[in-house]
């Protein structure tokens, strides 16, 4: 008993939780081969859908009316078919018609209007995704149709995904009234899994909706494990305990590949990464050294370093093949190039005084770099010290501040430089050239803090442009503005790695994903048991 004893013991606290954990799962859910089990850092839908706010793609258990494909296309999810009418000032849906919500209550239009209606009454964040939105009309139990204020040919994507728009019951929100302090206790939705119980810290349970209308999932049961570390997630892959791991930095992928039955699914090119200026604080107010400054990065350093060559140089703010096709790659000649950079610094009236650079008014130049930000925090953090280093062979001085994720957003207005790392979903159409709208974060300044009268005057244009060829023409002049203004540099375009225990589940790639992640419903239901 004594030698027991002294055993336990001896082992690594980690080790210990592991076990304790595997042995809590075992009883809590019975052994089974349709039984999926995938980590979460963070509390799963925490309170109710509203407080997570945006795309349905990732809960699971709630639907919207489209999604996107990998084509750069929509297809129906609550919705079978759609139009869009009077020169895309109205939208009228067709619904599923054999759609139930987890209760079994029928899904109907008035769903969906309610869904629009309470947002807007309750001015919830996602009120602004709709704020093109006039009325909305159920002219019967499954068709829906919106009115809105003006022409909005991009109206899928902004029910679809970035953030989207999840159709909630009207039977059970109509009873919440202070939704921001609901606190969920069922979760029903329309979705292909509904949920079954959680335990606050550690997991989330789901079960495959057997009345569901569309695809049906492989797997029976869905295990939402809360692992907050990620040392302890790859752990977790590594022991078995969990089956899939994602949003995965390329050193930890290529140390994962290694191991006896773990093999990674690739999903090509699924993030941009940039650089962005403060366009609010001096010196990076001035287009000359953010231009400089562009010119000054090693991007197939960073590619080959930071990313281990699952990473490409960017080559334009959009991503070339994308749905729009409207990449201006030949205005993006941001080689890397010193000499240039520093050409365009005397031009521009900075000067040298040995190894630093000076304004013109002989002051030497320190710039603050907010570490952080969209993407992996690991990945980013090594990215930034790369930039740094290539900024500093300018002769500018950069210091690193690191800010806690709640106040990251303010903190960012208060710094000269930051990395974004956002879905390739945000970049891929002329559309999203919008986000260097001055007033484009739902009505409050970009990022940068960018602003140009004419580049606004372009994109309230695209906004509401119908024909292609019309659409691409202002792209490209918005384009021209940026390669002139720079608010913002396009470092590269990098993949999502999916590290997947080999020996029990294997991706079937022709259903697609829109993320690259393992909660992202396309990749869910591309799944599959291996035995």
């Amino acid at each position: 008993m004594s030698k027991c004893r002294s055993f336990r013991m001896a082992l690594p606290a980690a080790m210990m939780m592991m076990m304790m954990m595997t042995l809590f799962l075992f009883f809590v859910f019975p052994a089974q081969a349709a039984q999926l089990t995938l980590p979460v850092a963070d509390e799963f839908l925490k309170g109710s859908v509203m407080h997570k706010g945006g795309a349905p793609t990732g809960s699971l258990l709630y639907e919207g009316l489209v999604t996107r494909n990998e084509q750069g296309g929509y297809d129906g999810w609550l919705a079978k078919s759609w139009e869009s009418l009077e020169d895309t000032r109205v939208w009228k849906f067709h619904l599923v018609e054999d759609a139930a919500w987890h209760d079994g209550t029928p899904f109907t239009s008035r769903d969906v209007k309610f869904t629009h209606d309470y947002l807007k009454e309750k001015q919830l964040w996602l009120a602004s995704v709709l704020w093109m939105v006039e009325t909305v009309e159920c002219t019967d139990d499954h068709t829906v149709v919106f009115h809105l204020k003006r022409r909005f040919p991009k109206f899928l994507d902004h029910l679809s995904h970035c953030p989207g728009i999840a159709i909630i019951p009207e039977h059970v929100w109509k009873h919440v009234q202070d939704p921001m302090r609901y606190e969920d206790r069922q979760y029903v939705g329309t979705g292909p899994f509904r949920f079954v119980q959680r335990i606050p810290g550690q997991f989330f349970e789901m079960k495959a909706y057997e009345g569901y209308h569309g695809l049906k999932p492989a797997f029976s049961r869905i295990v939402l494990r809360q692992l907050t570390n990620a040392d302890s997630r790859m752990l977790a892959l590594r022991s078995g305990e969990i089956d899939a791991l994602d949003d995965l930095a390329p050193w930890a992928a290529n140390a994962l590949a290694a191991q006896e039955n773990i093999e990674l699914a690739v999903f090509p090119r699924k993030r941009l990464h940039e650089l962005c200026f403060n366009c609010t604080l001096d010196p990076t107010s001035s287009p000359i050294l953010r231009k400089a400054i562009a010119y000054a990065i090693d991007r197939e350093k960073i590619c080959k370093v930071i990313f281990q060559g699952r990473a490409s140089p960017a080559t334009s703010w959009l991503m070339p093949g994308g749905a729009s096709s409207c990449a201006r790659e030949d205005l993006f000649d941001f080689t890397l190039d010193i000499e240039r950079a520093r050409r365009l610094l005397t031009e521009g009236g900075f000067r040298r005084k040995n190894d630093t650079l000076l304004d013109n008014q002989g002051e030497e130049i320190h710039l603050t770099f907010l570490l952080g930000g969209k993407g992996h925090p690991a990945v980013n953090d090594r990215m930034a010290e790369v930039l740094a280093g290539d900024i500093k062979a300018l002769g500018i001085d950069v210091q690193f501040k690191r800010a806690d994720r709640s106040v990251w957003f303010k903190e960012a207005r208060n710094s000269h430089l930051f990395i974004m790392a956002m879905p390739d979903l945000m970049h891929d159409d002329s559309d999203d050239l919008a986000h260097f709208e001055s007033r484009s974060f739902f009505g409050k300044p970009n990022w940068h803090g960018y602003s140009n009268q004419e580049y606004d005057r372009l994109a309230a244009e695209l906004h509401e442009a119908v024909a292609p060829e019309r659409r691409r023409a202002i792209a490209s002049d918005m384009q021209e503005i940026l390669a002139a203004d720079v608010p913002a540099v396009a470092v590269c375009t990098s993949d999502a790695v999916l590290a997947l225990r080999s020996d029990r589940i294997a991706v079937d790639r022709d259903l697609g994903t829109m993320y690259g992640q393992a909660l992202d419903v396309r990749t869910l239901l591309s799944i599959m048991p291996t035995k």
